[in-house]
């Protein structure tokens, strides 16, 4: 699946920022608290939520630090 794919890695990007800045990003547990339940776990569209649930949370985790989620990774994702 190729959301899956993008996801984890959305994660190990968000990972490498931390790493590179210290700041709090990526959190897949919350990501899967956050996203739609109603979905099956094994479909494209489970991984398509799940990718909207982290990069909005890096995005809003990078704004309380004072960054820009986007200037971080490089591109929009928020």
């Amino acid at each position: 699946m190729r959301n899956e794919q993008e996801y984890y890695k959305l994660q190990d990007e968000l990972r490498k920022i931390e790493k590179d800045t210290g700041i709090y990003l990526a959190d897949q547990n919350i990501d899967c608290e956050n996203v739609d339940q109603s979905l099956d776990r094994n479909s494209d569209e489970f991984f398509a939520n799940l990718i909207c649930c982290a990069t909005s949370a890096a995005g809003f985790r990078a704004e309380e630090a004072g960054f820009d989620i986007n200037a971080l990774i490089g591109r929009v994702i928020f």
